[in-house]
């Protein structure tokens, strides 16, 4: 998801939410596993910066 303009993942364990950077610039892949979701929002910001 996107956050304050930055690509976050989001942690609900323990009914306590937490926040993630995603350091977009350093990325090359992102494998998302079975139950995972992302965001419209930050597909479209992921692939601005060209990943994937």
């Amino acid at each position: 998801m996107v956050k304050d303009g930055r690509a976050v993942y989001l942690s609900e364990e323990s009914k306590q939410l937490d926040y993630w950077n995603i350091p977009i610039a350093n990325t090359t892949v992102i494998i998302l596993g079975t139950g995972t979701s992302i965001t419209n929002s930050a597909g479209v910001l992921i692939r601005k910066m060209e990943i994937g």
